[in-house]
């Protein structure tokens, strides 16, 4: 389903709630996430499998799982809330309906539609997602100079969370440690507790 070499994600019909073909372009961001995961999922049937075992993907719970860690209650965010977000914020920034709908595989059922094509307005999609990609990444920056290398943390230390350790000594300032223990915390699937240590 996934094609680097044309930075796209095909799903086929089967898969799709409306039993339609579908198109989610990927921008360079998404490219060099699934690039570096590679070494870690490549050799199984999913890049993201279930954590109790390889022949299954992950759960579609695992969202709000880390969103509920991460400390959001359910009547504040749901994995579901990113799409309602993103239509928001994509229509604000002036971006075609008809491109944004399509995106998110809003189809009319009606017979005018009914010659349905799943690669519709799909320049316009290209460009709005690797928009979106840009835009997610400027909001991280302003949070935190430290996020765009959370990514890199998470492949060096990945190998180890499959083993049964007790204690994970890592050492940060402490501006990025909030960041840090979320990461953890959502990989882990338990509470991180950090001890920080004065190093002079």
């Amino acid at each position: 389903e996934i094609q680097l070499d044309s930075a796209e994600w095909r799903i086929p019909a089967a898969k799709m709630k409306m039993k339609r073909d579908h198109i989610v372009p990927l921008s360079t961001q998404a490219i060099q996430i699934l690039e570096e995961i590679k070494p870690l999922t490549s050799n199984g049937r999913y890049i993201f499998p279930s954590t109790r075992s390889e022949t299954r993907p992950m759960s579609e719970n695992t969202v709000n799982g880390a969103l509920r860690r991460l400390g959001y209650e359910v009547n504040e965010f749901t994995g579901h809330g990113f799409r309602s977000m993103a239509s928001t914020l994509l229509n604000e920034s002036g971006w075609t309906p008809d491109a944004i709908e399509r995106q998110l595989a809003h189809v009319e059922g009606n017979s005018v539609r009914a010659a349905y094509n799943y690669a519709e307005h799909l320049e316009e999609r290209r460009r709005m997602m690797q928009w979106w990609a840009d835009y997610l990444d400027e909001l991280r920056m302003r949070t935190s100079p430290f996020a765009s290398s959370v990514s890199e943390l998470m492949i060096l230390i990945f190998p180890l969370l499959s083993e049964n350790f007790t204690c994970l000594m890592l050492r940060f300032d402490s501006d990025s440690l909030w960041m840090i223990s979320s990461v953890l915390s959502v990989h882990l699937s338990v509470p991180i507790k950090i001890s920080i240590d004065s190093f002079g």
